[in-house]
């Protein structure tokens, strides 16, 4: 290092000046971030969807995602606490230290609509489950009743008893006729059975989906609460 250089970083007046320049520079940074994340809270709940619980819920999702973003808004804003202010800027920080209150209680106050509409979304897919299980059941009762079938008014009586089919069955002239349309019947219903099983286990898999978000994001509201508390009570005890 060379003598200018020295002398450069000895002297209190350009140091002040660098260090002023770099805070202004990181705390303009963290107020556009601020911006950022109101627009975009704003923006996640509108339009509102109040009576839909899976908008509810993805938007409670939505809205805990974006919390990183927030804290590092303000960790920029505030770092160097008071150190080179203007007195414009400090009645700007009193509006955003009071902010940090005010998300702090949406985020505690999301936490039981998220747990409701998590209940909700398991119930409604417990019902769909129980609708699959009924229709697997009717599909394993046609297979076994079609095992034994050998005439016409059988299989008509497959179709309308057993899988809800009412359309009436063309007339069959001859046995080979009624075996052809067994075979056929055999291999539809099976197909069914197929496409009824993976519908269930998709189900399935969005149940355990929706119970590992509602834990993340419940847990991430409560965490996400508990600092904005911590943000506004240290703001305003210093």
């Amino acid at each position: 290092m060379n003598f200018h250089e020295n002398n450069v970083h000895n002297h209190p007046i350009m140091t002040n000046t660098s260090t002023l320049w770099t805070l202004a520079l990181i705390r303009v940074i963290g107020y556009v971030f601020l911006a950022f994340f109101l627009f975009d809270f704003i923006d996640t709940l509108i339009p509102l969807r109040l009576t839909n619980p899976n908008w509810e819920f993805q938007t409670f999702g939505a809205l805990v995602e974006k919390v990183p973003v927030l804290f590092l808004a303000y960790a920029m804003i505030y770092l160097g606490r008071n150190f080179g202010r203007k007195r414009l800027e400090q009645f700007l920080l009193s509006l955003i230290t009071w902010l940090a209150l005010i998300l702090g209680l949406i985020y505690l106050l999301m936490i039981p609509i998220g747990i409701i509409n998590t209940n909700r979304l398991l119930t409604l897919n417990h019902q769909q489950l129980l609708q699959l299980d009924i229709q697997i059941a009717q599909v394993k009762k046609a297979q076994t009743n079609l095992k034994t079938t050998k005439t016409q008014s059988e299989l008509q009586q497959i179709l309308s008893r057993d899988l809800g089919n009412n359309s009436p069955i063309p007339k069959l002239e001859n046995p080979e006729q009624v075996k052809t349309l067994k075979n056929r019947l055999t291999t539809v219903i099976s197909d069914g059975e197929v496409k009824l099983k993976e519908q269930a286990q998709s189900l399935r898999d969005v149940r355990l989906e929706l119970l590992k978000k509602s834990v993340k994001w419940n847990l991430g509201s409560l965490l996400s609460a508990v600092l904005l508390f911590y943000i506004w009570r240290a703001i305003k005890a210093k």
